[in-house]
């Protein structure tokens, strides 16, 4: 029994040893002013704001197998925001590189990015992003959850010189991203989906051009909520898209699939227990596409029609037991 006793006790103070030794390898963050340009490689609480980097720095604070912890302080790469594409002021306001990269809670001001995803497994999260793009998601297997975007499009511009841009630019080679519980305002895009196997999900979107554009193929979007996009509140051009359970209210169309002018159609999209209300043109629209299932949707209160195909293969699209009040009867039975 003693020589029982005795092997427990040794596994005990072994595993409490590991234990330690995995602790100090990890290490307590450290609280920091960091300057202008700086790379994190450990753990970081900042102390500091960082305020209008200029050239030569590229980015205000690059982040590598590290999380930045900003603790409520922020970052500004310039004055203005008109002042985003100088070449004398930094480009991005946190870069994350490598792999396990991470940022956190902590405001980005006036940067042409405001925080870049390269590499992969990063995280951004609890973020309040003020920029000509929010965040870019160059990167594999990372997350971008519950940050706050507000970007410089102004429908009092119509829009001659506001930015063309997105609030999350997902790239196309961009791979199993997560795009969760984002608030994403005023930038022409919401989200640009391009990439393959993205989940774009439970996002609010609002006051832009277009809410979601899925220009990429195999992406779930789903359950993400749009409201007053001047154009268009989810667009797919991609194929293969999995777009369910999303509402796009007061915008002045709800759901397009493929572009009348593209040569190639939209293909083998989905479209299933969405809503689509109170839009001021269209609810649910097929321009060019190819054997889409539309199914259990529902579209009312949409000033024009609730359901339109377009579609020169409209034959090969299948519309099934969706709920609305209007529609074309051409293509749709």
């Amino acid at each position: 029994m003693k020589s029982m006793w005795l092997v427990d006790l040794s596994k005990a103070v072994l595993g409490i040893y590991g234990f330690l030794l995995w602790t100090n390898s990890v290490g307590a963050p450290v609280y920091a002013n960091v300057e202008c340009g700086e790379t994190i490689t450990t753990n970081t609480v900042l102390t500091n704001d960082i305020i209008n980097c200029s050239a030569p720095h590229r980015w205000v604070v690059r982040v590598k197998g590290a999380t930045l912890n900003m603790d409520g302080h922020t970052i500004q790469c310039s004055e203005q925001p008109s002042n985003t594409d100088d070449p004398r002021v930094a480009e991005f306001g946190v870069l994350l590189i490598g792999k396990n990269s991470r940022v956190e809670n902590g405001n980005v001001r006036n940067c042409s990015i405001g925080i870049e995803l390269i590499g992969r497994k990063h995280r951004a999260r609890n973020m309040d992003v003020y920029a000509k793009i929010g965040i870019a998601v160059r990167a594999k297997g990372s997350i971008v959850k519950g940050n706050s975007l507000l970007g410089y499009w102004s429908w009092n511009d119509l829009c001659s010189s506001c930015p063309q841009t997105p609030g999350i630019l997902v790239s196309p080679l961009a791979r199993k991203n997560h795009i969760d519980k984002n608030w994403i305002t005023r930038f022409f895009y919401g989200v640009e989906a391009g990439g393959k196997r993205n989940r774009i999900s439970d996002n609010v979107i609002d006051y832009g051009i277009v809410g979601v554009l899925a220009s990429g193929d195999d992406n779930i979007i789903n359950r993400n909520t749009i409201l007053r996009e001047n154009s268009i509140g989810v667009e797919i051009i991609g194929s293969k898209n999995d777009v369910s359970s999303n509402q796009v209210i007061r915008s002045s169309n709800g759901f397009y699939v493929g572009r009348a002018y593209e040569r190639n159609p939209a293909r083998l999209n989905t479209l299933a227990n969405n809503h689509a209300t109170v839009n001021g043109a269209i609810g649910i629209s097929l321009q060019r596409a190819d054997r889409t299932r539309v199914t259990k949707n529902s579209a009312f209160s949409n000033f024009r029609l609730d359901l339109r195909d377009l579609s020169p293969l409209c034959g090969t699209n299948n519309w099934i037991a969706n709920l609305h009040s209007t529609f074309d009867p051409e293509c749709i039975q």
